[in-house]
């Protein structure tokens, strides 16, 4: 599956410095341009997670480390995510909130 086929069609995808991007199609050309620095390992730790009948409200922190020759940058950060149960039955991504959380190591 393509990742961007994980969100719904109206979602929307917020970073910090970035303008909000709207909807699945306008979200996988922003997560081509992410995935276009290269190789990564990103590493994804749930802190909390709420729910009720129709929602998933996701919290946690992310690494995200690139290799970039002998040089690996780690980037850290925070996420949010609101899953929203759809008529077919599948949970899809309606929000999804990223933001860095301190400098980056080199």
């Amino acid at each position: 599956m393509v990742t961007s086929q994980l969100f719904t069609v109206d979602a929307l995808y917020l970073m910090d410095g970035f303008s909000i991007v709207k909807g699945r199609e306008a979200i996988a050309k922003q997560l081509k341009i992410e995935m276009s620095a290269g190789p990564a390992k990103i590493t994804l730790n749930t802190l909390e997670i709420y729910h009720d009948k129709t929602s998933i409200t996701e919290v946690g922190t992310w690494v995200v480390t690139i290799i970039d020759g002998s040089t690996e940058i780690v980037i850290p950060g925070n996420y949010l995510v609101v899953w929203q149960l759809q008529k077919d039955g599948r949970w899809m991504i309606y929000r999804d909130v990223i933001n860095h959380s301190g400098n980056h190591k080199i």
